[in-house]
Protein backbone atom coordinates (compact mmCIF):
# COMPACT_ATOMS: atom_id res chain seq x y z
CA UNK A 1 0.00 0.00 0.00
CA UNK A 2 2.64 2.29 0.27
CA UNK A 3 4.25 2.48 -2.87
CA UNK A 4 0.03 2.49 -4.02
CA UNK A 5 0.06 5.61 -2.29
CA UNK A 6 3.29 6.77 -3.59
CA UNK A 7 2.01 6.30 -7.39
CA UNK A 8 -0.99 8.21 -6.43
CA UNK A 9 0.69 11.57 -5.20
CA UNK A 10 2.72 10.84 -7.80
CA UNK A 11 0.06 11.87 -10.41
CA UNK A 12 -1.97 13.94 -7.85
CA UNK A 13 -3.30 17.13 -9.10
CA UNK A 14 -6.40 18.87 -8.26
CA UNK A 15 -8.87 19.02 -10.20
CA UNK A 16 -12.36 19.18 -8.85
CA UNK A 17 -13.72 16.29 -11.58
CA UNK A 18 -11.13 13.79 -9.38
CA UNK A 19 -12.15 15.09 -6.22
CA UNK A 20 -15.67 14.18 -7.42
CA UNK A 21 -14.75 10.73 -8.05
CA UNK A 22 -12.88 10.04 -5.35
CA UNK A 23 -16.22 11.01 -3.62
CA UNK A 24 -18.39 8.80 -5.99
CA UNK A 25 -15.85 5.81 -5.23
CA UNK A 26 -16.03 6.01 -1.58
CA UNK A 27 -20.18 6.36 -1.48
CA UNK A 28 -19.96 3.18 -4.62
CA UNK A 29 -17.31 1.24 -2.21
CA UNK A 30 -19.60 2.19 1.38
CA UNK A 31 -22.24 1.16 -0.02
CA UNK A 32 -21.20 -2.34 -1.23
CA UNK A 33 -19.49 -2.89 1.72
CA UNK A 34 -22.57 -2.14 3.61
CA UNK A 35 -24.81 -3.71 2.00
CA UNK A 36 -22.62 -6.87 2.71
CA UNK A 37 -22.72 -6.49 6.49
CA UNK A 38 -26.55 -6.33 6.21
CA UNK A 39 -28.05 -8.80 4.15
CA UNK A 40 -24.52 -11.21 4.67
CA UNK A 41 -23.01 -10.56 8.26
CA UNK A 42 -26.95 -9.17 9.67
CA UNK A 43 -24.97 -6.24 11.08
CA UNK A 44 -27.61 -3.57 11.51
CA UNK A 45 -26.94 0.05 8.67
CA UNK A 46 -26.76 3.41 10.24
CA UNK A 47 -25.29 6.30 9.38
CA UNK A 48 -22.16 5.89 11.72
CA UNK A 49 -21.44 2.78 10.05
CA UNK A 50 -21.84 4.53 6.54
CA UNK A 51 -19.70 7.95 7.25
CA UNK A 52 -17.78 7.35 10.81
CA UNK A 53 -16.82 3.77 10.49
CA UNK A 54 -14.28 3.66 7.40
CA UNK A 55 -12.32 -0.03 7.86
CA UNK A 56 -12.54 -1.50 4.48
CA UNK A 57 -11.50 -0.57 1.54
CA UNK A 58 -13.65 2.16 1.49
CA UNK A 59 -10.76 4.36 3.24
CA UNK A 60 -8.58 4.44 0.27
CA UNK A 61 -11.31 6.90 -1.39
CA UNK A 62 -11.77 8.52 1.75
CA UNK A 63 -8.54 9.19 2.71
CA UNK A 64 -7.99 10.45 -1.14
CA UNK A 65 -10.95 13.10 -0.41
CA UNK A 66 -8.62 15.04 2.01
CA UNK A 67 -5.33 14.03 0.17
CA UNK A 68 -6.47 16.23 -2.93
CA UNK A 69 -7.31 19.22 -0.73
CA UNK A 70 -4.01 18.87 0.97
CA UNK A 71 -2.21 19.37 -2.69
CA UNK A 72 -4.79 22.36 -3.70
CA UNK A 73 -2.94 24.08 -0.68
CA UNK A 74 0.31 22.67 -1.32
CA UNK A 75 0.16 23.75 -4.89
CA UNK A 76 0.31 27.81 -3.90
CA UNK A 77 3.75 26.76 -2.05
CA UNK A 78 6.25 27.67 -4.50
CA UNK A 79 9.25 27.23 -2.28
CA UNK A 80 10.61 23.09 -2.66
CA UNK A 81 11.76 23.45 0.85
CA UNK A 82 8.65 23.95 2.70
CA UNK A 83 7.49 20.92 1.02
CA UNK A 84 10.55 19.05 2.27
CA UNK A 85 9.68 20.50 5.75
CA UNK A 86 6.06 19.86 5.51
CA UNK A 87 7.04 16.24 4.51
CA UNK A 88 9.15 15.98 7.68
CA UNK A 89 6.28 16.93 9.94
CA UNK A 90 3.62 14.34 8.15
CA UNK A 91 6.60 11.67 9.14
CA UNK A 92 7.17 12.75 12.88
CA UNK A 93 3.04 12.79 13.01
CA UNK A 94 2.79 9.03 11.35
CA UNK A 95 5.19 7.89 14.28
CA UNK A 96 3.75 10.03 16.51
CA UNK A 97 -0.06 9.58 16.20
CA UNK A 98 -0.12 5.49 17.31
CA UNK A 99 0.46 6.25 20.63
CA UNK A 100 -2.96 6.78 20.93
CA UNK A 101 -6.05 5.22 21.22
CA UNK A 102 -8.15 7.82 19.55
CA UNK A 103 -6.49 7.68 16.00
CA UNK A 104 -8.20 4.34 14.48
CA UNK A 105 -11.17 3.05 12.17
CA UNK A 106 -12.73 5.91 12.64
CA UNK A 107 -12.98 8.64 10.30
CA UNK A 108 -10.09 6.27 8.83
CA UNK A 109 -7.97 8.98 11.04
CA UNK A 110 -5.07 6.22 12.02
CA UNK A 111 -4.72 5.36 8.15
CA UNK A 112 -4.90 9.11 7.21
CA UNK A 113 -1.66 9.73 9.09
CA UNK A 114 -0.41 6.49 8.13
CA UNK A 115 -0.05 6.69 4.39
CA UNK A 116 -0.31 10.23 4.48
CA UNK A 117 4.26 10.92 3.78
CA UNK A 118 3.99 8.00 1.02
CA UNK A 119 1.74 10.27 -1.00
CA UNK A 120 3.46 13.58 -0.41
CA UNK A 121 6.81 11.80 -1.44
CA UNK A 122 5.06 11.04 -4.77
CA UNK A 123 3.80 14.53 -5.04
CA UNK A 124 6.99 16.20 -4.52
CA UNK A 125 9.46 13.47 -5.96
CA UNK A 126 7.07 14.29 -9.02
CA UNK A 127 6.82 18.38 -8.78
CA UNK A 128 10.55 18.96 -8.11
CA UNK A 129 11.38 15.84 -10.45
CA UNK A 130 13.67 14.79 -8.40
CA UNK A 131 16.43 11.79 -9.19
CA UNK A 132 19.70 10.04 -8.31
CA UNK A 133 21.99 11.73 -10.69
CA UNK A 134 24.84 9.50 -9.80
CA UNK A 135 27.55 7.64 -12.06
CA UNK A 136 27.08 3.31 -13.19
CA UNK A 137 28.97 2.19 -10.89
CA UNK A 138 27.27 3.83 -8.35
CA UNK A 139 23.85 3.36 -9.60
CA UNK A 140 24.70 -0.50 -9.47
CA UNK A 141 25.59 -0.50 -6.32
CA UNK A 142 22.12 1.26 -4.89
CA UNK A 143 20.26 -1.51 -6.64
CA UNK A 144 21.92 -4.19 -5.66
CA UNK A 145 21.72 -2.98 -1.92
CA UNK A 146 18.01 -2.16 -2.31
CA UNK A 147 17.40 -5.75 -4.01
CA UNK A 148 18.91 -7.45 -1.26
CA UNK A 149 16.64 -5.22 1.19
CA UNK A 150 13.98 -5.88 -0.39
CA UNK A 151 14.46 -9.84 -0.21
CA UNK A 152 15.55 -9.58 3.00
CA UNK A 153 12.41 -7.55 4.15
CA UNK A 154 10.52 -10.32 2.50
CA UNK A 155 12.25 -13.25 4.49
CA UNK A 156 11.73 -11.17 8.09
CA UNK A 157 7.92 -10.56 6.93
CA UNK A 158 7.86 -14.68 5.99
CA UNK A 159 9.69 -16.09 9.06
CA UNK A 160 9.91 -14.19 11.64
CA UNK A 161 6.83 -12.46 13.69
CA UNK A 162 8.13 -9.08 14.40
CA UNK A 163 5.14 -7.80 12.13
CA UNK A 164 2.12 -8.24 13.05
CA UNK A 165 -0.96 -8.04 10.72
CA UNK A 166 -2.45 -5.18 12.49
CA UNK A 167 1.23 -3.53 12.91
CA UNK A 168 0.62 -3.44 8.46
CA UNK A 169 -2.40 -2.28 8.45
CA UNK A 170 -1.13 0.87 9.43
CA UNK A 171 -4.95 1.47 11.43
CA UNK A 172 -4.31 0.63 15.28
CA UNK A 173 -1.66 1.79 17.96
CA UNK A 174 0.84 0.95 18.92
CA UNK A 175 -0.99 -1.43 21.94
CA UNK A 176 -3.25 -2.47 20.28
CA UNK A 177 -1.38 -3.81 17.21
CA UNK A 178 1.27 -5.06 19.70
CA UNK A 179 3.96 -3.13 17.78
CA UNK A 180 6.51 -0.30 19.09
CA UNK A 181 8.17 2.75 18.11
CA UNK A 182 10.77 0.72 16.90
CA UNK A 183 8.93 -1.56 14.75
CA UNK A 184 6.93 1.44 13.25
CA UNK A 185 10.52 2.64 11.79
CA UNK A 186 11.68 0.01 10.58
CA UNK A 187 8.52 -0.59 8.60
CA UNK A 188 8.89 2.63 7.47
CA UNK A 189 12.39 2.16 5.92
CA UNK A 190 11.05 -0.33 4.40
CA UNK A 191 8.15 1.01 2.82
CA UNK A 192 10.52 3.54 1.31
CA UNK A 193 12.86 0.86 0.14
CA UNK A 194 9.96 -0.81 -1.76
CA UNK A 195 9.48 2.24 -3.39
CA UNK A 196 12.64 2.77 -4.69
CA UNK A 197 12.57 -0.91 -5.71
CA UNK A 198 9.54 0.10 -7.86
CA UNK A 199 11.18 3.07 -9.39
CA UNK A 200 13.86 1.15 -10.81
CA UNK A 201 12.15 -2.34 -11.64
CA UNK A 202 8.82 0.24 -13.11
CA UNK A 203 11.17 1.15 -16.06
CA UNK A 204 10.17 -1.89 -18.19
CA UNK A 205 10.47 -1.40 -21.55
CA UNK A 206 7.87 -4.36 -22.79
CA UNK A 207 4.90 -5.54 -21.81
CA UNK A 208 4.29 -8.69 -20.30
CA UNK A 209 1.26 -10.49 -20.77
CA UNK A 210 -1.58 -10.72 -18.49
CA UNK A 211 0.81 -9.33 -15.84
CA UNK A 212 0.80 -5.68 -17.10
CA UNK A 213 -2.71 -5.89 -17.75
CA UNK A 214 -3.51 -7.32 -14.34
CA UNK A 215 -1.05 -4.43 -12.64
CA UNK A 216 -2.63 -1.61 -14.99
CA UNK A 217 -6.16 -2.68 -13.11
CA UNK A 218 -4.87 -3.25 -9.28
CA UNK A 219 -6.87 -0.34 -8.38
CA UNK A 220 -10.63 -2.13 -9.07
CA UNK A 221 -8.68 -5.64 -7.54
CA UNK A 222 -8.18 -3.75 -4.23
CA UNK A 223 -11.17 -2.09 -3.96
CA UNK A 224 -13.71 -5.58 -4.82
CA UNK A 225 -11.48 -7.81 -2.63
CA UNK A 226 -13.52 -6.82 -0.17
CA UNK A 227 -16.88 -8.87 -1.68
CA UNK A 228 -14.66 -11.89 -1.22
CA UNK A 229 -13.36 -11.30 1.85
CA UNK A 230 -16.38 -10.38 3.86
CA UNK A 231 -18.52 -13.29 2.81
CA UNK A 232 -15.99 -15.96 3.18
CA UNK A 233 -15.56 -14.31 6.43
CA UNK A 234 -19.25 -13.90 7.65
CA UNK A 235 -20.12 -17.50 6.48
CA UNK A 236 -16.59 -18.93 7.63
CA UNK A 237 -15.94 -20.37 4.88
CA UNK A 238 -12.22 -21.31 5.09
CA UNK A 239 -12.22 -23.34 8.24
CA UNK A 240 -10.19 -26.41 7.59
CA UNK A 241 -6.77 -27.73 8.37
CA UNK A 242 -3.97 -24.71 7.95
CA UNK A 243 -2.84 -26.34 5.34
CA UNK A 244 -6.08 -26.26 2.76
CA UNK A 245 -6.79 -23.13 4.57
CA UNK A 246 -3.43 -21.75 3.29
CA UNK A 247 -4.01 -23.22 0.00
CA UNK A 248 -7.91 -21.97 -0.59
CA UNK A 249 -6.41 -18.67 0.21
CA UNK A 250 -3.93 -18.31 -2.55
CA UNK A 251 -6.09 -20.28 -5.10
CA UNK A 252 -9.75 -17.37 -4.06
CA UNK A 253 -6.62 -14.30 -4.40
CA UNK A 254 -5.70 -15.79 -7.69
CA UNK A 255 -9.04 -16.20 -8.50
CA UNK A 256 -9.94 -12.27 -7.55
CA UNK A 257 -7.30 -10.96 -9.30
CA UNK A 258 -7.74 -12.75 -12.29
CA UNK A 259 -11.71 -11.78 -12.51
CA UNK A 260 -11.42 -8.02 -11.31
CA UNK A 261 -7.87 -7.29 -13.10
CA UNK A 262 -8.85 -7.63 -16.32
CA UNK A 263 -9.71 -5.15 -18.88
CA UNK A 264 -13.20 -5.88 -19.76
CA UNK A 265 -14.22 -5.53 -16.40
CA UNK A 266 -12.57 -2.66 -15.76
CA UNK A 267 -13.30 -0.33 -18.73
CA UNK A 268 -16.31 1.59 -16.94
CA UNK A 269 -14.15 2.04 -13.88
CA UNK A 270 -11.25 3.31 -16.21
CA UNK A 271 -13.50 5.55 -17.87
CA UNK A 272 -14.50 7.30 -14.44
CA UNK A 273 -11.07 7.53 -13.67
CA UNK A 274 -10.08 8.97 -17.14
CA UNK A 275 -12.26 11.77 -16.82
CA UNK A 276 -10.94 12.72 -13.93
CA UNK A 277 -7.90 13.65 -15.25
Amino acid sequence: MPVFMFITGYFAKFKVKRLLTYIIGFLVTKSIIVCLDYFVGGQPISLFEFFVNIDWADWYFFVLIFYILIIALLDKIKNTKWLIVIFVLTLILSIITPFFECFSYILSSARFFAFLPFYLAGYIVKRTNFSLNVNKKASIAIKSVNALLVIGSIILVLLTDLFTNRALFGAYSYSTSRCNVWIKLLIIFIAFNYILFFTYTAKVDKKIPLITELGQNTLLVYVMHSVVVLPIGYLDLINFNPVLNYILSIVISLQTVLVFGNKYINIPINKILKSSK
